[in-house]
């Protein structure tokens, strides 16, 4: 993997952080859409299961971010050296 520089970096988690807000957004939506439906509902089923998968893009976008946040803070210079 190739080393980017800090400016990379942090332009790559900007990328990510929308993405992370992005799923953020879509995960809210299906929770509300959800809470609008009674269990006995025909759709219920469907939409926890679209409220599940928005759950885990958003989980996987949200530890893209910490990965670059990680990457970022490793390629900072030490203030002790």
């Amino acid at each position: 993997m190739k080393t980017k520089s800090p400016t990379e970096l942090e332009e790559a988690l900007e990328i990510v952080l929308d993405e992370a807000l992005d799923a953020a957004h879509q995960y809210a939506k299906g929770v509300k859409k959800l809470q609008a439906l009674k269990p006995s509902d025909p759709d219920y089923e469907g939409r926890f299961g679209e409220l599940a998968a928005a759950a885990f893009l958003l989980k996987l976008k949200a530890d893209a971010a910490h990965k670059t946040l990680e990457r970022i803070i490793e390629a900072e210079p030490k203030l002790d050296e």
